[in-house]
């Protein structure tokens, strides 16, 4: 059988313009405590982010610092509102709609813990479009692992070689699941393609828009 698997941040949410609003709120209630405009707190704030590969204990360590605020409470206050107020790409959910409309089997798998992946989920809706998530903290691998793909397919019931896998990561998302036979579509968003690294995507986008007329045909049963 065929499917669709998505990853999650910067494929389906919009993680750095969730972060980015976050940021500018938070810069505003706390603006008496920082030297910097507002501007430069969010430019500040996305840099320590390092679109969310730097190590957290870091992240948080340094934006806290940024108004001097404890740290302990400002990683309260970032994990109780950044996985409750993400904000999707446009696209998104037109796009899994029209995949259930064709009851094609779809499935998230996404690199995180279970607590915040799964709110952004819930608060978004998408658990209500997609069959099947995913998630590397509840799972104990993560991408590009190829148990976390052979999970998925699994749980779908999907064949690899029939389906594709969506995402925005060239290693994570993209060679990762191409290892156990997925057509591949790259989103490119912030992180380029790794120098050296042999392209192994099928197809390359930049909005999800584009997505199902790409894979229109392979639903046709082509």
């Amino acid at each position: 059988m065929r499917g669709v698997v998505f990853d999650l941040d910067e494929t389906l949410i919009d993680r750095t313009e969730t972060l980015r609003v976050y940021a500018r709120n938070l810069w505003e209630v706390n603006r008496d405590q920082s030297d910097l405009s507002q501007a430069e707190f969010i430019d500040a704030f996305l840099e320590f982010d390092e679109t969310g590969y730097r190590p957290r204990e870091e992240f948080y360590a340094d934006a806290a610092s940024l108004i001097a605020i404890p740290v302990l409470q400002f990683i309260e206050h970032n994990q109780a509102e950044i996985p409750n107020h993400p904000i999707l790409f446009d696209g998104a959910i037109s796009t899994l709609r029209t995949l259930k409309e064709r009851d094609i089997p779809i499935g998230i798998v996404t690199n995180g813990s279970t607590r915040s992946q799964t709110a952004k989920i819930q608060s978004t809706g998408l658990d209500e479009l997609v069959d099947h998530v995913v998630i590397s903290e509840a799972f104990g691998e993560k991408k590009p692992a190829p148990g976390i793909f052979t999970e998925v397919s699994q749980q779908l019931s999907i064949d690899p070689s029939r389906s594709w896998f969506i995402g925005d990561h060239p290693v994570l998302d993209i060679w990762g699941s191409s290892q156990l036979g997925f057509r591949t579509i790259w989103i490119k968003r912030y992180i380029d393609w790794p120098e050296g690294h042999i392209p192994c995507h099928t197809h390359q986008v930049e909005h999800l828009d584009e997505v199902m007329g790409l894979i229109r045909g392979m639903l046709d049963g082509t």
